[in-house]
């Protein structure tokens, strides 16, 4: 069956609300999938990036969009590839839509000097799932499992107060700074070193070994996009007695849906393990984030399973697996 492809028209309202409804109902089976809300997309798709070249575009058929395609190439680093993210509407699946899509993200990414594309698969655990089969079939291969998790906080918060005395116990040369973005001047520098670093400390496929670059016009500039789409950033690091900082964690919060989270990076550098810096920043931030959003019922994370660290102490704040987030590669 022909299938019409073409480039998404940022400028058509009807078009972005399209893209938009086609991302939400290919997910409809995943409760927990996390999707952006209407404004932060339509913030998102009309706005140009200096970090990354991105290309999206769209099959119709009889006059509706039925499949879209999202692909990124990053410019700081990472320049040998390119991200894919496909989406299919259930009614169309195996119909040649995501093929087509597949056969445009390729040609485009050649077209900007990529030589692979990584992209996520979601499955349910212990099952295979159309997006699993899909890059099986079209030649990617696995690079990495990750647990996706969610933590219920409607169940109760009494234990964190027990779990930051505890590792306040390991950690008293380190002194905790809880905030929400833009970050302080003086925090910049830590968070940018810290993010460098962390490509290389934490687990993950052949894509992942190059370290980002950072810098405070990155963060600035990425702050300043979140902000337009209404997203907040919550931080809380972990300062020597020095005052540098050698550990934080992320958690976003998307303003048109508060009663949701996306805990996002945690790192602790090397020097600095050992003091349940990890527990302890990420209960500092769930106290945080309750306090300005009271209503906040569930915060998602992923996790790579061969992670250990980071699962138990995911554990322990009562995180539980979801489903199956699989990166995928393919040499092109």
């Amino acid at each position: 069956m022909s299938v019409d492809l073409r480039a998404l028209d940022r400028d058509d309202d009807a078009e972005l609300r399209a893209y938009w409804e086609v991302l939400h109902e290919a997910s409809a089976e995943r409760r927990y999938a996390q999707l952006p809300t209407w404004s932060a997309a339509q913030a998102s798709l009309r706005t140009d990036r200096d970090d990354q070249r991105e290309v999206r575009a769209a099959v119709w058929r009889d006059g509706r969009m039925v499949g879209t395609l999202a692909l990124q190439a990053p410019l700081h680093d990472h320049t040998d590839l390119a991200y894919v993210f496909l989406d299919v509407l259930p009614s169309q699946r195996r119909s040649g839509v995501a093929s087509a899509l597949l056969e445009h993200a390729e040609e485009q990414a050649r077209a900007l000097g990529r030589m692979a594309l990584v992209g996520w698969a979601f499955a349910r655990v212990g099952a295979e799932s159309p997006a699993t089969a899909f890059a099986a079939a079209r030649g990617f291969r696995v690079e990495l499992e990750e647990g996706s998790k969610v933590l219920d906080l409607t169940t109760g918060r009494d234990w964190w107060a027990r779990l930051a005395a505890e590792s306040a116990e390991h950690h008293a040369r380190h002194r905790l700074v809880t905030t929400w973005s833009p970050l302080p001047d003086e925090l910049v520098e830590g968070y940018c070193r810290l993010n460098e670093a962390m490509r290389g400390e934490m687990p993950s496929g052949e894509s992942g070994d190059e370290p980002e670059r950072w810098d405070a016009a990155r963060l600035r500039a990425k702050e300043a996009r979140n902000a337009r789409a209404g997203r907040r950033d919550l931080a809380t690091f972990a300062l020597d007695d020095a005052g540098r900082a050698v550990a934080f964690t992320e958690l976003q919060v998307d303003e048109a849906t508060p009663d949701r989270a996306f805990q996002s990076g945690t790192l602790v550098l090397p020097e600095a393990r050992g003091h349940r810096l990890g527990l302890a920043l990420k209960v500092a931030s769930l106290r945080a984030l309750v306090a300005a959003y009271p209503e906040v019922a569930w915060i998602a994370t992923e996790n790579a399973d061969v992670n250990a660290p980071m699962n138990a102490i995911n554990e322990r704040l009562g995180f539980r697996v979801v489903e199956r987030c699989v990166e995928v590669r393919k040499a092109i």
